[in-house]
């Protein structure tokens, strides 16, 4: 498989379609895919045709995480010592994958359709809605060996399950069916598994038939209100409102919404 093969990129519809390939490892983020997802996330919020982007994994995994084929090689073969002391700016790329999940205004569906674990789930966290497959399981992982969720888990895992919740997953590293995963408010929806796909598209063209300026507005406005309190949560929505009633958009919304109301009273 070449290093182009390991993320397939599609259009469909208003959905941007972005598939994890590489199922020998369950989508692990090696070999240079996690660069090459993030590249695509940024290319497509770049790209008015992309109005959605679908995240999902080929085979019979979402995203298993970091590759611990490849963490065997590099820190247990290759073993000299300590490692040295990182760069000042070692945290910059740390979860990237998930942190330009957050910062793009495209809204990121995660179709579940397998084992999400370790950075595999925390990406699944970071996304705005997430679909699973009957098949999918989700799990902190990272305490089998020897680490800590990474990729944003620690921040929104608790935000989403409660802290009583989020403690079981990252301290017991278990495999939780996605059953048990909606009954905690991790997913929206679960679908048969060849439906899985269908019905992410479908619920991306509901989003992307919306205003895209409207949408990213609404989508970092909701990050925010994780952090903040009812009044100040204010202080965006007066900010994106004067930004937003002064849009095309929302005048071309509007016009719309007005005559396809005549429309309907004039049949």
């Amino acid at each position: 498989m070449t290093e182009m093969d390991i993320l397939i990129v599609e259009q469909k519809g208003a959905a941007r379609v972005l598939t994890l390939n590489r199922p020998e490892s369950l989508n692990a983020l090696g070999g240079g895919l996690h660069s090459k997802v993030v590249d695509a996330l940024h290319e497509a919020d770049e790209d008015d045709e992309a109005r959605v982007v679908v995240l999902t994994g080929a085979g019979r995994g979402f995203c298993s995480g970091g590759d611990i084929k490849g963490m065997y090689q590099s820190r247990v073969l290759k073993d000299d010592g300590p490692p040295p002391a990182p760069p000042a700016n070692a945290g910059d790329s740390q979860g990237l994958v998930a942190r330009v999940i957050r910062r793009i205004g495209t809204p990121v569906i995660a179709a579940v359709n397998g084992d999400a674990a370790g950075a595999g789930c925390d990406i699944a966290l970071s996304c705005d809605i997430r679909i699973a497959s009957e098949r999918a399981r989700f799990g902190e992982a990272f305490a089998r060996i020897g680490l800590v969720p990474d990729n944003g888990g620690m921040y929104l895992l608790p935000r989403i399950v409660g802290a009583a919740r989020a403690s079981e997953m990252v301290l017991t590293a278990d495999m939780i069916p996605v059953t048990e995963m909606s009954d905690w408010g991790i997913v929206n929806k679960i679908v048969p598994h060849d439906e899985l796909l269908p019905a992410a598209l479908e619920m991306a063209e509901r989003i992307g038939a919306n205003p895209s300026r409207a949408l990213a507005m609404a989508k970092w406005g909701l990050q925010r209100a994780q952090h903040t309190d009812f009044e100040g949560s204010f202080d965006w929505v007066n900010y994106s409102m004067n930004i937003l009633r002064a849009s095309d958009e929302h005048k071309d919304a509007v016009k719309s919404f007005v005559e396809q109301r005549a429309a309907r009273r004039n049949k």
